[in-house]
């Protein structure tokens, strides 16, 4: 009889026990549906609008979606994903960096070159594209007239030079030989 009290009072123990880690359970479920899945939802929310002002649609359709899923298919996990994907995100800002400083000091030196008061440091090309119009539509025409005048007069005037020479050598071969005659 004393075993079969102890036994009742071991499963009375582990009802209550049971009875508390239900309770608790319960408590963490209700937490979980009330509390944070709700703000897993407004953070989802928050990032897929991030994604949509900052991204084009079809950018996201055709290129980064598949490549996620991807890469979730292979296997590979969200942390991992994430960390791979800031590292390329750091190295392209970077290559971004370099090479607007290197746009820049191009910049510079034709500013510097042609004694320009251009603002180097502008992310828009405006005021260099604008140059490169004007030489390429305007001034390039004019020169390429200027170049093609200057070779019609140069060659013009070679032939009437060379054909000035070339009577005057003759008329010196005529005088000679009227003279040889006489």
């Amino acid at each position: 009889i004393l075993k079969i009290d102890q036994d009742i009072k071991n499963l009375e123990d582990d009802k209550q026990a049971l009875a508390m880690e239900r309770g608790t359970l319960l408590s963490n479920i209700r937490i979980i549906n009330e509390e944070k899945i709700p703000q897993q939802i407004e953070h989802s929310n928050l990032v897929l609008s991030e994604i949509k002002e900052n991204f084009d649609q079809q950018f996201v359709d055709e290129i980064a979606l598949p490549k996620f899923n991807e890469e979730l298919s292979s296997g590979r996990s969200l942390v991992a994903i994430r960390t791979d994907y800031e590292d390329l995100f750091v190295r392209s800002q970077n290559a971004i960096r370099r090479q607007f400083n290197s746009m820049n000091e191009l910049r510079r030196e034709y500013c510097l070159t042609y004694k320009l008061s251009y603002d180097i440091t502008k992310e828009t090309n405006d005021d260099f594209d604008n140059d490169l119009t004007l030489l390429r539509d305007v001034k390039l025409p004019e020169y390429q007239e200027k170049i093609i005048d200057a070779y019609n007069k140069a060659t013009k005037e070679f032939k009437d030079d060379f054909i000035f020479k070339l009577k005057t050598s003759i008329e010196a071969v005529r005088t000679q030989i009227d003279d040889l005659n006489d």
